[in-house]
């Protein structure tokens, strides 16, 4: 996209959210994004929304890049302003946001966990949905963090620390074959193409924000897993990670999240796991002593025929 007012905008107040940045947004959407903008009487841009146009089989969709667990919807507030008005400025410049979001016929977006006025959205039609992610509060020393684990999970690192070493990867071919290595076994397809690995990687490294580690076994000398983090501001994104069919035992992944504690607590980051609402993906995650964060996805549908097809396949 070619507005520059609109880019220098979303990099000045999105420095707490990695997905709203430009370069997160061209790389993981192709392109195909764009801001919708509100401004006031003079012109001056006082808030921002970014979407994605998403591809596919002849839908219309605007929905999240891979990788982006949340938008945030960014506002330029008036110094002074009350609370009463607050509300009210939030409210005109979102009423204002969605009409310049393009018609689609099915548009999806999850929002940041610190944004819970979602009626702008309701009003306009869109339906809402609660959803939860993992955060681990990482101001504290490193033997709190440590204490705050579950036995299982503190003996596999424990036990990890002993027989394998962590080192910074600088490609994602590793990371890709353990994925696609995982999935066969799993007997489902990979849900992210190598392409998309690898624009993930080069947002990290052109923002010099992110870092991809794998787990080595020391008498092997032969690589196990293998994890991506991404980080903003304020919080340490585990984006994505493997390991080897057969490994498990090993505890490369429990030490792989480990490492990223680590480096989450030395830069006085909160630890953000990404969530999920599957059960056994969740009680992992809150192993670690992370706390369960909602936050909210909105959906509307503008093709009743598209809606339909998603009811009946189980995915509305």
């Amino acid at each position: 996209m070619d507005n520059s007012d609109a880019l220098d905008f979303l990099v000045q107040h999105s420095k707490d959210c990695i997905f709203n940045h430009p370069v997160f947004l061209d790389k993981l959407s192709s392109g195909e994004y764009n801001i919708s903008t509100c401004k006031d009487g003079s012109g001056k841009i006082i808030a921002a929304l970014p979407y994605a146009k998403v591809k596919g089989k002849g839908i219309s969709r605007i929905s999240m890049p891979a990788f982006a667990q949340f938008f945030k919807v960014v506002f330029d507030y008036p110094k002074g302003l009350s609370k009463a008005r607050k509300f009210t400025f939030e409210k005109n410049c979102l009423v204002e946001l969605l009409k310049g979001i393009p018609q689609a016929d099915h548009i999806l977006f999850h929002i940041h966990p610190e944004q819970s006025n979602l009626l702008p959205f309701i009003w306009e039609g869109y339906s809402t949905a609660v959803r939860y992610t993992f955060m681990l509060d990482t101001n504290c020393t490193l033997d709190e963090l440590n204490s705050n684990l579950r036995p299982k999970s503190r003996r596999y690192i424990r036990n990890a620390e002993k027989s394998m070493r962590i080192e910074e990867d600088n490609t994602i071919d590793l990371l890709h074959d353990i994925r696609e290595s995982d999935f066969k076994e799993k007997g489902i397809a990979n849900p992210y193409s190598k392409q998309e690995l690898q624009a993930l990687f080069d947002t990290g490294k052109e923002l010099t924000q992110g870092v991809l580690l794998k787990a080595i076994d020391n008498v092997s000398n032969k690589p196990i897993g293998a994890a991506f983090f991404l980080w903003d501001d304020k919080y340490f994104h585990y984006l994505v990670s493997g390991a080897y069919p057969g490994t498990k035992s090993t505890g490369a992944t429990p030490y792989l999240i480990w490492k990223g504690i680590e480096l989450a607590h030395q830069k006085g980051l909160t630890f953000n796991f990404e969530g999920s609402m599957i059960e056994s993906i969740a009680r992992h995650f809150s192993s670690y002593g992370s706390t369960p964060i909602p936050y909210y996805s909105v959906e509307k549908y503008n093709n009743k025929l598209v809606k339909g097809i998603k009811l009946a396949l189980g995915r509305a």
